[in-house]
């Protein structure tokens, strides 16, 4: 998988917060998510998608990646990123999501 394809990967997956059917039919099975919470398992992350609110607008900054990041199943590590979300209804972004 190219570069532009893993970052496009990586907006689809933004904008569909709170998009169960999106995830369900998207996630790996055996896919990670590396979010301020932790590490979580599909499961953990269709529980918190069900509960998610939708993001009003999103901006990945500085995107890195490596050959690490586009092996599957990729190493423990991930490429470092800023994605700075902001909800529907707030004023602007909040605390960086992942990094």
């Amino acid at each position: 998988m190219g570069r532009d394809r893993l970052l496009e990967l990586e907006a689809e997956f933004w904008e569909a917060a709170g998009d169960l059917d999106f995830y369900r039919a998207n996630f790996a099975e055996d896919g990670l998510m590396a979010f301020t919470v932790g590490i979580m398992a599909k499961a953990e992350v269709l529980a918190a998608v069900a509960a998610a609110d939708a993001w009003s607008s999103f901006t990945i900054e500085d995107p890195l990646t490596s050959r690490w990041a586009m092996m599957s199943p990729p190493p423990s590590s991930t490429p470092p990123r800023h994605v700075a979300p902001a909800r529907v209804g707030s004023t602007g972004p909040s605390s960086p999501a992942c990094t």
